[in-house]
């Protein structure tokens, strides 16, 4: 695979930043070593410095991998969506007047709570998810939909079965499973506590 990645100097932070929510999703759902280095990374590092290249080769060979393991999306395909059923939501529910990745940062912030809140992520790995997402600056939102806005959006995903939402969870880090019920007080509770952060 041959990536000419000087064309991402020309983007804007908030354009960059819509492509780095996509890497470190990838980086949270099954690329340990990615995770770790854009932990040890500065903004600066993975937008300008010679952590970029690594941070495009890995995450589009991740996103490689799954997509040609299931072409036909009959399963695995189905990790990709992590923090997006939140995220689309949010972005309906604002008339989509949010940025894409930032919509997807928010997603994979509640998406650690509902899994904390589930037992399926220690105190550590939600910290550290979080912890990544503010750091680099990656919601610059301050005023969101109410909850029950974005809980109503989430009843049109097209994963729902049965009148339930279905959702892209990770058993611990790096660890997705996907299909997975939840009930709305959870998820309410989640977007809840998002929404109510100082």
């Amino acid at each position: 695979m041959i990536q000419d990645i000087s064309f991402l100097e020309t983007l804007s932070e908030k354009e960059f930043k819509n492509g780095l929510a996509e890497c470190i999703k990838h980086a949270i759902i099954g690329d340990a070593e990615l995770f770790e280095m854009i932990e040890r990374s500065s903004y600066e590092d993975l937008a300008h410095g010679e952590k970029l290249a690594t941070l495009v080769s890995r995450s589009s060979a991740f996103k490689v991998g799954v997509v040609s393991r299931d072409e036909r999306e009959k399963g695995e395909r189905a990790i990709l969506n992590f923090g997006h059923t939140v995220g689309h939501a949010i972005e309906a529910a604002m008339h989509y007047d949010i940025a894409h990745g930032e919509a997807v940062a928010v997603g994979m912030y509640i998406i650690a709570d509902i899994c904390a809140r589930l037992g399926k992520l220690s105190d550590d790995e939600h910290l550290r998810i979080t912890r990544l997402i503010d750091r680099l600056g990656l919601i610059k939102q301050k005023i969101f939909p109410d909850t029950e806005s974005i809980l109503h959006e989430m009843t049109f995903d097209k994963k729902n079965e049965a009148g339930q939402i279905r959702f892209v969870l990770i058993e611990n880090l790096f660890n997705p499973i996907y299909n997975v019920g939840v009930e709305t007080g959870v998820v309410r509770d989640a977007i809840n506590s998002f929404i109510g952060r100082s």
